[in-house]
């Protein structure tokens, strides 16, 4: 008995191309033509994807550089508030307090009317710039 001889209504055929079956069950083998479409799908899906990037890229880097923009002016308004802040913490002390307006104007060299003052000369005085 020959194990390996085949019953003569059995034919042997060569298997179709390999191909992903499809949704739907159609496992068509791949043809020419269904291989270029699939080529001309993939260049438009490429060219498609580098034009969006192409698109993109300065619009993200625009965004970035907003960004650092605002913060950097967030930082220069947070600044002039708190001058701001000092500022009217300065008008409410000489609107309130009389010895802060006295205090100040002898610190810029003033005084009252029959007042004395000496001037020793100090490194800030004007006696330091002044030249025997």
């Amino acid at each position: 008995v020959n194990l390996l001889a085949l019953p003569s209504n059995v034919r042997i055929v060569d298997p179709p191309p390999f191909s992903f079956p499809r949704p739907g069950g159609d496992t068509e083998p791949a043809t020419p033509v269904k291989t270029f479409r699939l080529v001309i799908v993939l260049v438009f899906a490429g060219c498609a994807i580098g034009a969006a990037v192409r698109l993109f890229v300065p619009i993200l880097a625009e965004r970035s550089d907003r960004a650092r923009k605002r913060a950097e002016l967030k930082a220069a308004n947070d600044e002039t508030e708190r001058r701001i802040a000092e500022i009217r913490r300065r008008r409410n002390e000489f609107e309130t307090d009389p010895e802060y307006v006295e205090y100040t104007a002898r610190c810029e060299g003033r005084a009252k009317p029959g007042e004395t003052v000496f001037d020793f000369g100090g490194p800030e005085g004007p006696a330091a710039t002044d030249q025997p």
